[in-house]
């Protein structure tokens, strides 16, 4: 399976527990594990070139360490985000943005009732977002390529 390098420091979970307190709800346990794991990074050209990976990911956003954190870019982005299907933009906490495609569109994970944990990445020029996966576990099964034999 394909490796993240340059992590930040490895997360516990009072540190997850601290995110939490600055959103509407709970991380899915699919990204909470994903965080206890991974704190950010990004894959090796030695993945990408062996096309390990099915999604043209540039890096995950580390939680509390680091330059570009998941929370200052929650902030940084919440003006900015509007659904797809109406005019009603994201609130701060409503959504979490995990990671950057190779375009540097953002990816999130909502934290809405109705939507729990659905993917979104941001559409380039206008900030709408396009649903990706119904869960962070399902976008996750699609970020790898693996050879079943």
């Amino acid at each position: 399976m394909p490796e993240l390098i340059d992590c930040e420091a490895q997360l516990t979970r009072d540190d997850i527990a601290a995110l939490e307190a600055q959103l509407i709800a709970r991380l899915p346990e699919s990204l909470s594990q994903h965080y206890l794991q991974a704190n950010g990074g990004e894959p090796s050209e030695q993945d990408r070139e062996a096309g390990l990976w099915g999604w043209p990911l540039n890096s995950f956003n580390p939680i509390r360490h680091g330059h570009q954190t998941a929370e200052s870019l929650m902030r940084d982005l919440a003006d900015d985000m509007k659904f797809d299907d109406e005019e009603r933009q994201w609130q701060l906490g409503e959504f979490l943005p995990f990671a950057c495609d190779d375009g540097g569109n953002p990816l999130f994970v909502s934290l809405l009732a109705d939507d729990y944990g659905a993917v979104y990445v941001a559409a380039p020029y206008d900030g709408v977002l396009q649903r990706l996966a119904d869960s962070f576990a399902a976008f996750r099964a699609r970020l790898f390529r693996i050879e079943v034999e």
